[in-house]
């Protein structure tokens, strides 16, 4: 097997560069002038680089290259940086934005609520159950959102493409389906509506229907129930009727109310203007952050310094100031917990339990018939705020109605039966040994 050549060594091949370099002048000189740079020969041009200048070359390469490279990633980290700081701002901006929209609005749906539940109190009243009438308003109001089309048109069709644009239904349901993430839709749908509508009031009051304890409005004046010793006593089975009753009517009333709801959005839909963009962004968004945290510091305010006398703590301004602390919890619990069972909404299912809890315990706390209730208004205008404002805007009938519609048939009359059977059964749990063994009175700061 035949072996490579052996290399030259340096000095050989040095030596013979020298002699031919030698050659090729004496005859270089002959043509050209070989003081000019002008006319080089390949021997004439400058002498080849050693070894140790290559590897010295390529080390500056290599450090020129390796800080471009690093030049770049830096640059490239800068931009990166400074999108993220930038993302992390505008998603600041549009949560503040929206706490600030769902406060205010929690706000005036619990002030709507208070004013229908006392307007419905009135002599030989068809139905004893008062919060009808806000459930229904509610559901119908979301109802209405839910299907409408063009309020928020001009601010989602900026972003759609070119081909959902063109198609009017998928644009419709385009626009329908971005809507929710627009922080006023969300101050009205789930800070007025839901706030409007109470889940705990109806358990409340399909478990004082139970226990024969619902009072009936006053006969001779307005705004005013009997007391509560007054109700005669009645058979167990009439009980059982009212208690169905009272269920049965405001589910079928708050269904029926979001389909008419959305019934009227579609047949408006020709007439209702949409929102301009610059009146979005440039000024409702700018003032919802004074408007929302100023009006709660005034409901506190005015909860400290009541206007009218204390007796209005308990009928306004503490449910006020409790309002949007239940409004803001039911947001974020719906949040977090309703993507993980799309079958079963989890996050409005664990508040509207917990609120009908918070509302029982307050409830036996501010009515028991003993010597340790409450018989300071203060203290009883404290635990009405807690029901009727953190309770009543903590759980609600609008967002129940409208998920029990969205779902497959089976999976809402799970969830529907579950909801209604584990929230009256843990009123049943907290307020009927209260109920049937000390007995229940009037609230001392209603009367």
């Amino acid at each position: 097997m035949a072996a490579p050549e052996p290399e030259e060594s340096d000095s050989a091949r040095q030596d013979a560069l020298e002699d031919e370099q030698e050659e090729n002048e004496h005859w270089g000189t002959m043509w050209f002038d070989t003081t000019s740079n002008e006319y080089l020969t390949e021997i004439a041009a400058p002498s080849p680089i050693s070894c140790r200048q290559c590897s010295q070359t390529e080390s500056r390469l290599s450090r020129r290259d390796t800080q471009r490279s690093r030049t770049t990633v830096a640059d490239g980290d800068v931009l990166n940086r400074e999108r993220l700081q930038e993302r992390l701002v505008r998603r600041f901006w549009s949560e503040s934005v929206t706490i600030s929209w769902l406060v205010f609005f929690s706000l005036l749906g619990t002030l709507a609520r208070l004013g229908i539940e006392a307007i419905a109190t009135y002599p030989n009243a068809p139905f004893l159950s008062t919060v009808l009438w806000a459930n229904l308003g509610g559901s119908f109001f979301l109802g209405f959102l839910i299907e409408d089309r063009k309020l928020f048109e001009k601010v989602v069709q900026r972003s759609l493409s070119p081909e959902t644009s063109k198609d009017d239904e998928k644009r419709g349901a385009t626009i329908k389906a971005r809507k929710t993430a627009l922080p006023l839709y969300i101050g009205l749908a789930t800070g007025f509506c839901g706030s409007f509508t109470s889940f705990s009031t109806l358990i409340s009051d399909a478990f004082l229907a139970l226990s024969n304890s619902l009072p009936s409005p006053s006969p001779s004046s307005p705004y005013h129930a009997i007391p509560v010793t007054s109700i005669y006593s009645r058979n167990g089975g009439y009980s059982f009727m009212a208690v169905l009753g009272i269920l049965i009517i405001q589910t079928c009333v708050g269904v029926s109310a979001l389909k008419a709801g959305a019934q009227l959005a579609l047949e408006l839909q020709p007439i209702v203007p949409a929102l301009p963009v610059e009146v979005l962004n440039n000024c409702l968004n700018l003032v919802a952050l004074p408007i929302g945290i100023g009006s709660w510091i005034g409901a506190i305010l005015l909860s400290i310094w009541p206007p009218g006398g204390p007796v209005w703590r308990a009928r306004a301004t503490l449910p006020l100031a409790f309002a949007p602390i239940g409004c803001l919890a039911r947001f974020y619990t719906s949040k977090y917990l309703n993507p993980m069972l799309p079958a079963f909404p989890l996050g409005t299912f664990v508040i509207n339990i917990f609120g009908t809890c918070v509302s029982a315990m307050c409830f036996d706390l501010q009515r028991a018939e003993s010597t340790r209730a409450p018989s300071s208004i203060t203290a009883c205008a404290l635990l009405q705020g807690v029901i009727q404002g953190f309770s009543g805007c903590a759980t609600t009938v609008s967002t129940w109605v409208a998920e029990l519609q969205s779902l497959m048939r089976r999976h809402a009359w799970v969830y529907g039966i579950a909801s209604i059977g584990v929230a009256l059964s843990c009123q049943i749990v907290i307020v009927g040994p209260v109920r049937w063994t000390i007995g229940l009175k009037n609230a001392s700061c209603m009367v």
